[in-house]
């Protein structure tokens, strides 16, 4: 999971995992929490190199992203509170 992710350019915020599934949280209003969740598959070298973005600046931006792991159903129950994932 990936926190502090910026709204409208969160997909590219997310550019080193454009291979994997991004899903972005909306809120009940509809407007980005700022988290997204990134699926990585593969090897255990591609989930290394996902986590070491922690706390890393994203391009063009002062920002930076928070890297989490969490499973399947800690998504799936994420997306049961009211809030969508796209």
């Amino acid at each position: 999971m990936g926190r502090r992710t910026p709204g409208a350019g969160a997909a590219q915020g997310c550019g080193a995992f454009t291979e994997d599934k991004v899903k972005l949280v909306l809120g009940m209003d509809g407007r980005p929490t700022g988290e997204a969740y990134v699926e990585v598959s593969g090897p255990g070298a591609k989930l290394r190199l996902a986590l070491a973005k922690d706390r890393q600046i994203m391009p063009n931006s002062s920002r930076y992203v928070e890297i989490f792991t969490s499973t399947r159903e800690e998504v799936e129950r994420r997306a049961m509170t009211g809030v969508m994932l796209i």
